[in-house]
Formats: C-alpha cells, structure tokens, sequence
C-alpha cells in the first residue's frame, strides 16, 4: 500500500485569497474540477484556545468559500484524549455526510488535536481524508509530518491508534507568535531530539540561539542574531525527521532513533497528568538529559558532550530533572519497553 501526502508552508492560511485549505488536498485535475461541482463540506476541529484566537477568521475563512462547516470547538489537551472525543468527531463527520474522498476533516491545534483528529478519520468508514494545520510548536515539528494518530487508553498514553497520513499538512509560522515560552519550550524538546540523532548543524543553531528562538517565538531575529536562523531551523528539524519517518512509517521495525526521549518520558507525563501537569515536551526532555547521563556513564559521550547536551536543552528554557522520576518509574518504563517493543531499544547518544 503506497500513500502520498502532502507537507507545504502556508503563508497567512486563514487569508480568504488562499484556497489551500478547501483544494490544497486536491492533486489531479479530475477531482478538483469534482470537488468544485458540488457544494462544499467540512468538518473543522479547532482547539478551544485557538478558537479564542482565530474562531472569527476560520468562521470567515469558509463562509468566503461557501462551504457548510460543522465547527467542533473542543479541549483537545492530554486530559481529554480518548474515545469518548474521537465519537464525537466521528458523529460530526458522519452527520454531515462528508463525500469519503474529496471532503477532508481538518485539525486546527496542536498536536494532540492533530492524533485525535486523525484516529477518527482512520476509523470512520476506515480511511477518511484529513488535513492538519498545526497552531503549536509541538504540532509544527512533530505531530503535523508524520503517519500516526491516537489516544490514551486505560491510563496510558497513546494505546489505541492507527497509522493515516493526512492528505495535507499546512504550515504557518505565523500561529506560533501567540505561542507562551513555556508552550515553545515544550516544542522546542522535539526539535533537540531530531538535532542530537540526525543533524548535528541543527544542535549547534540551537545551543547558540535556544533562548532567543523562544524570546522571539520562531519568527525573525534581529539582523544582528541571524535574521533566518528560525526558518531554518524548522527546516532541518522536519526535513530530518521526515527522513527518518519515510522509509519506516508504518513502524515495520521498531529500532527507530526518534524514539530517542520517549522510553522513560511516557510513564512520567502520565503520572503527572493531573497533578502539577507536565507538558510532552517536557517530560521528553528529561527522558534525553536522562538519557544523556545513561550514555556517559556507558563511555559513549564524554563529560563535556553531556554538559554541551544539558545546557543546550536548559537553552531551551527545558526541564533537566523531576522529583517525581525514581527508580521504581524508570523500571516500569523499561518493563514497558520490553513488553511492547520486542525488546530494551533504547536510543541514546554516541559519539560523533
């Protein structure tokens, strides 16, 4: 089974002279000239704090196209990830009576919206079309590029879940200005892993111009820092993690470097789901310094290669450590590894 999909910047998406979020998904003249015979249908998902943003201009957006939309506004945050949310979207989508191939959901949020969105078009008449358009760092590098969606299950993250690529994926930067430092910091954990597996140029950016990139939330710095270095950052982290997805998306083989932050993290952001909540991207960066420590004690980076690692993610303005991360966690989530993943794969750092 081959899938083609999409993954293209979007300069100001909700600009009504754009029409990439009504045919953007569209690839042959066949469909579109289709799709522009018959009356406009979608399924929009919008997060709840993005719609306090954006909910009049995604409101305007497809009343300029004439499109009859059933607007979801929903908490999709990790407390809220689970079925009961994908039903609903499912009998949003069902009640509109969306056409199976040409009508897309589209996810308006973050990275969780973006994994309950998709589950719900993988499970509604088994392969609906959708489309993500990220709000969040997290979103933006992470999960807008690649095949998975799902959601928690029996208290653990991400149980149930099915590989659909989107039809499309619509970036644009400009959402991540509204952005606080600690919802940038939280993305920013995922563009340090790509960086300490993959792209070593990308680590440097980063241990340089970290706590500038969250000053200026990942829009143009000042000439004097390096006006580009935001764009291309970005870049390299989700051409980087695009190259390591491709060849492996349906997770044939369960050796997969960006697991790289995502052994011990799991079991610690779900501990502290309710109860002083940490963020994915938090969670993850402690599993890497974690991590990190693990590799120098091995003799598999030196003592200058960790403290370069540790500071470049506290750059970052990224957690190190938790309290709440013990022994008897650290144990649990290599039970867990070995019970689901054929094995203790472990990623971790080597020297270059």
């Amino acid at each position: 089974i081959t899938f083609k999909y999409k993954v293209r910047e979007a300069l100001d998406v909700l600009d009504p002279a754009s029409d990439a979020l009504i045919f953007g998904h569209i690839s042959n003249a066949e469909d579109l000239a289709r799709a522009k015979s018959r009356p406009l249908k979608r399924v929009v998902v919008v997060d709840e704090n993005v719609h306090r943003l954006y909910g009049d201009r995604i409101e305007a957006y497809f009343e300029h196209h004439s499109a009859e939309m059933r607007l979801l506004v929903l908490p999709t945050d990790e407390e809220h990830k689970d079925m009961d949310m994908v039903l609903e979207i499912a009998a949003a989508i069902h009640d509109l009576g969306i056409d199976r191939r040409l009508d897309p959901v589209i996810a308006i949020g973050g990275g969780v919206c973006m994994d309950i969105v998709g589950f719900a078009a993988s499970i509604y008449r088994r392969r609906t079309p959708y489309v993500r358009v990220p709000t969040t760092l997290m979103g933006y590098v992470d999960a807008s590029v690649g095949a998975k969606s799902g959601v928690n299950f029996q208290g653990k993250k991400n149980k149930l879940g099915a590989y659909l690529p989107p039809v499309l994926t619509l970036l644009d930067r400009s959402f991540l200005a509204t952005l606080d430092s600690r919802q940038l910091a939280n993305g920013a954990a995922e563009i340090a892993k790509m960086a300490l597996v993959k792209d070593p140029e990308l680590f440097e950016l980063l241990a340089t111009y970290g706590s500038k990139l969250i000053e200026h939330k990942f829009q143009e710095l000042p000439d004097d820092l390096g006006v580009d270095v935001p764009k291309r950052v970005l870049d390299s982290s989700i051409h980087t993690m695009l190259e390591e997805l491709a060849p492996n998306l349906w997770e044939d083989s369960l050796v997969r470097l960006v697991d790289f932050g995502h052994v011990f993290s799991m079991e610690l952001e779900m501990a502290m789901l309710f109860d002083e909540k940490l963020y994915h991207g938090e969670a993850v960066a402690i599993d890497m310094a974690f991590s990190a420590v693990l590799a120098q004690v091995r003799d598999q980076i030196d003592r200058p290669t960790l403290v370069s690692i540790i500071d470049m993610l506290r750059g970052l303005q990224l957690p190190v450590w938790h309290e709440k991360f013990d022994a008897a966690m650290c144990n649990e989530a290599l039970y867990e590894r070995v019970k689901f993943s054929q094995g203790q794969k472990i990623p971790l750092p080597v020297a270059a």
